[in-house]
């Protein structure tokens, strides 16, 4: 038999998250902690949302509130639990470090990378997806992208 693997395949290792019903994967090199979201840690600085982290104040988005998926969600047919199940914030690093808020998190995976091929563009923040074991497709999070478009675009309500 013959096995055909595309040139354009890629492996990653990934975080998967929850954010207002919808999985994403964030590539784990640009994560630099992950902890449990604390309320008396969050701050209000200058009309937005900031936490303490090692000694500064870095600003907190909370993607729930930027990004909105019409589509219908059934997170429970995944096969395995969150390993978070509660409100996780993501220290990233892009061009600054960012704070971001998730639902939950399902831990660490190491995923195949499909390009996204046709005329359907991804949004912005997005490149990419990956295909879980149980069928569902989840989009890989650009973190340069997703966090430049968060910058020049006005809060949803």
């Amino acid at each position: 038999f013959t096995i055909s693997v595309p040139f354009t395949l890629s492996v990653a290792r990934v975080l998967l998250a929850e954010s207002n019903g919808m999985l994403l994967a964030f590539p784990t090199d640009v994560i630099e902690e992950m902890s449990v979201l604390e309320t008396d840690r969050i701050i209000q600085a200058g009309g937005s949302e900031a936490i303490g982290w090692q000694g500064s104040l870095v600003q907190l988005v909370r993607l729930g509130q930027w990004l909105k998926f019409h589509c219908p969600r059934q997170m429970e047919g995944l096969e395995t639990p969150p390993v978070i199940n509660v409100p996780t914030v993501l220290i990233v690093q892009g061009t600054h470090r960012v704070a971001l808020q998730v639902d939950r998190s399902w831990g660490e995976q190491e995923v195949a990378i499909r390009r996204v091929e046709g005329n359907l563009p991804m949004p912005p923040g997005f490149s990419n997806c990956t295909i879980l074991g149980d069928g569902r497709v989840v989009p890989l999070v650009n973190l340069p992208d997703l966090l430049h478009w968060l910058a020049a675009a006005p809060v949803s309500a």
